[in-house]
């Protein structure tokens, strides 16, 4: 599987299985090592493929391709269960890569653009920088190459969040967004960040 992560309620979640592209998995309860056959979950169909999951207030999410899910686990004691509601939230991940929990909510990418949500309706926060995603270059700065899924990134450092990708230069480009502020500005390596 391709993520990982948790816990919550005991439990630690995974998707990212190529022969089941919609499923979660779930550890035994309070045994991380323990991955019974049962513990698993269809979420969404194999065509909306889950990309990654995280948790933000202590609740357990999973994002698509498509939407945000809700992850419930059966709190009785009795069984290990998990079930999955879909959120407000009608925007997905454009890859594995592109989520950071943080101060505000959950960060992510869709190829339209970088949003926050903390399970409602998603609010855009890449607004400033929105070209790079229309395929315009602005200021310099080249188009975002959506054939390089795998170098899209999200990361928080302190009160920031960073954007990393590959411009349609191939030169790989960091932007940083001020979640206090609420501004975006370009960050520059010394050297080239892929090295």
């Amino acid at each position: 599987v391709a993520g990982l992560w948790g816990p919550a309620a005991d439990l630690l979640f995974a998707c990212g299985d190529p022969n089941r592209p919609g499923h979660v998995y779930f550890c035994k309860r309070g045994e991380p090592d323990s991955w019974p056959p049962a513990n698993i979950t269809e979420v969404c169909s194999p065509s909306e493929e889950l990309m990654m999951g995280c948790l933000y207030g202590g609740q357990a999410f999973v994002f698509s391709k498509e939407r945000l899910f809700y992850l419930y686990p059966n709190l009785s004691g009795t069984a290990d269960d998990v079930t999955s509601t879909v959120s407000q939230c009608k925007r997905g991940m454009v890859n594995r890569w592109g989520l950071a929990v943080g101060s505000g909510g959950m960060y992510f990418i869709n190829r339209d653009g970088i949003y926050r949500t903390v399970g409602g309706s998603e609010e855009w926060i890449s607004r400033k920088i929105d070209p790079l995603f229309r395929g315009k270059t602005v200021n310099g700065f080249s188009p975002i190459d959506f054939s390089a899924l795998t170098t899209l990134r999200l990361e928080i450092h302190e009160n920031e969040l960073y954007f990393q990708y590959t411009d349609t230069g191939g030169n790989v480009r960091v932007m940083v967004y001020s979640i206090p502020y609420e501004f975006w500005r370009p960050y520059e390596y010394d050297k080239d960040p892929s090295c």
